[in-house]
């Protein structure tokens, strides 16, 4: 009878879109990024960089995850930085710049939906994803990296470097190839791109293979995104060797 039920209501929620399984409450699952990261990092305080944090999504959801995170947030465009400022006040520490490879300063490319701006311009190409995008001008902006913020706040060691930066993430990471080779960054969460989106964009397998080279190890792929049926882009996260020891 039992099994009957249970094949019927599995039926029904596949019909309307939805899937059934049975996940195991103490492992990763690959299905629910926050809450495979509060698995992960078993702190009640997580020490958090979010690069490119834009309207604060990464913000609340670490908020949620976890009760007293240290969230440092950057996010270059003006207005976006100014409003972060009045939701979350002293809660978080909002550093209105941009990350990057090396210190510098550079143009910052806006557009009428706000999660597009990026320090590349948007590909143009007519069956470009974004080609139809309306931009808002360029606005100039200072560049620094994650080592130099890290030396400067005194952080010896991040929980979790989550990185947003349409298209520029490889660089974010090179400029936090120090802290990333020591394995003083625990745990990276990265948008990959499969497709072209910007000009002068990075790839999904050029920051894999970074990221293989300071010995991180991919724990899944999350926010999964398509155009047609092939894989657009994602979210992805991995791990320092460190933390996936078996020992």
């Amino acid at each position: 009878m039992f099994r009957l039920l249970k094949k019927s209501v599995k039926g029904l929620l596949e019909k309307r879109g939805y899937r059934l399984t049975w996940q195991n409450p103490k492992m990763v699952s690959g299905d629910d990024l926050f809450r495979d990261l509060a698995l992960l990092i078993d702190t009640s305080s997580p020490v958090v960089f979010d690069v490119g944090a834009n309207v604060g999504q990464t913000i609340r959801a670490v908020q949620r995850a976890w009760p007293t995170p240290r969230i440092i947030a950057f996010e270059p465009t003006p207005a976006l930085a100014q409003q972060l400022r009045k939701d979350f006040g002293s809660q978080v520490q909002i550093m209105p710049v941009a990350l990057g490879a090396e210190p510098s300063m550079l143009e910052l490319h806006t557009y009428e939906t706000s999660v597009l701006n990026s320090l590349l311009p948007l590909e143009t190409k007519a069956d470009s994803v974004f080609s139809h995008a309306k931009d808002t001008g360029i606005v100039r902006v200072e560049l620094d990296t994650v080592d130099r913020v890290c030396h400067t706040l005194g952080i010896a060691q991040l929980d979790l470097l989550k990185i947003d930066t349409q298209g520029y993430d490889l660089n974010v990471l090179h400029g936090a190839k120090a802290k990333l080779s020591s394995g003083s960054v625990r745990f990276v969460l990265v948008e990959m791109n499969f497709v072209r989106l910007y000009e002068s964009q990075c790839f999904a397998s050029d920051i894999q293979n970074f990221m293989a080279e300071q010995r991180f190890k991919m724990i899944d792929m999350y926010e999964k995104f398509r155009v047609g049926p092939a894989l657009g882009w994602c979210t992805a996260l991995f791990a320092h060797e460190n933390e996936t020891s078996s020992d």
